[in-house]
Order: C-alpha cells, then structure tokens, then sequence
C-alpha cells in the first residue's frame, strides 16, 4: 500500500512531535534535574560548592535544546517536505527570541503564546499593509513596557486580580 502523507496528516505529526517535546519538557523542569538548570542560572557558584558540576548541567541544558531544535527541523521538513538556505540565516533565531520576548521568558507557555499571537497578526498586517514587522516590533515593545515577562506575565497578572476580586464564596 503506497499511501502518501496529505496537509492534515503532515500537520498532526508536527503537532503530536510538538505535544510530546513539550510535555516531556514540562516533566524535565520539575524533576531535580530541572532544578538544579533553574539553580544554575540563578546562582553558578552556590551550585558549585554544594558539589555539582555545572558545567556538566548546562551541557545537559544545551544538549536538551538541541534535541528540541532537531526535532522541530524535522518538523518543518516533513511539513513543508523541503529545506532551503534561507533556513540557515540569522533572522530564523531572531524570529524564535522575538517569540518569545513577546510571550514571556519566565515559563515554557510563553514561547507558545508569542507564536501564536505574533504569527497571525504579522500575517494579518502583511495583508493590510506591507510592513508587517513594524507593527509587530511596536506591539512587543508595548508589551515589554506594560510587563516585563511579556504575554504569558499580563495573563498571570489579570488571572490574579481577577481572583482577588471575587467574592468570597459562601459554604
């Protein structure tokens, strides 16, 4: 049987590759391990005298993100089922900071809200007019002056005082 792969299909695997890369990710951050990549980045020395070698956890660290980074390559090879040499430039990584800036550096949603606010409004403004990058660097940067851990941190924030605004609930 010769069954080839439609849009949907490439689409499903892609987002089934993506849902377990974030999940085991998700699972990585709350095992020891995970807090001991949060101790490292807060304080390299102190992890140092209570005797890990944080040399070898940010190796960990940076082998995780390139298994991260492998697997979303193949993710757009099987979805788009080409590679072309505008992938190897600059603005690729520069797209994924952009992200995530704009969603929020603190926890792992915040890369995943950037992106999927970020992308439909840039198509959108392409649509409208023709500079959509400018419109998109002038939204992160309200948002980065409104809260400093971008998106995901106003979302926390409003969750918050909605909360502290309901009424006490009668029992």
């Amino acid at each position: 049987m010769n069954r080839t792969f439609t849009s949907v299909d490439r689409y499903r695997f892609g987002l089934v590759v993506f849902t377990i890369g974030f999940f085991l990710t998700v699972a990585l951050i709350r095992s020891p391990l995970g807090r001991l990549f949060r101790s490292v980045k807060e304080n390299e020395f102190r992890v140092e005298l209570l005797g890990y070698n944080s040399r070898v956890i940010k190796l960990i660290a940076f082998c995780w993100a390139a298994l991260l980074a492998s697997l979303a390559g193949a993710i757009y090879c099987v979805a788009f089922q080409h590679v072309h040499t505008g992938m190897f430039n600059w603005s690729i990584s520069a797209n994924a900071l952009i992200w995530a800036f704009f969603g929020g550096l603190g926890s792992l949603i915040g890369p995943v809200i950037g992106v999927s606010v970020l992308l439909p409004f840039e198509n959108f403004m392409s649509s409208v007019t023709g500079y959509p990058r400018l419109f998109s660097g002038i939204l992160l940067v309200v948002v980065v002056l409104v809260h400093k851990d971008g998106l995901a941190g106003i979302l926390t924030t409003l969750s918050e005082w909605f909360k502290l605004r309901q009424p006490p609930s009668i029992r």
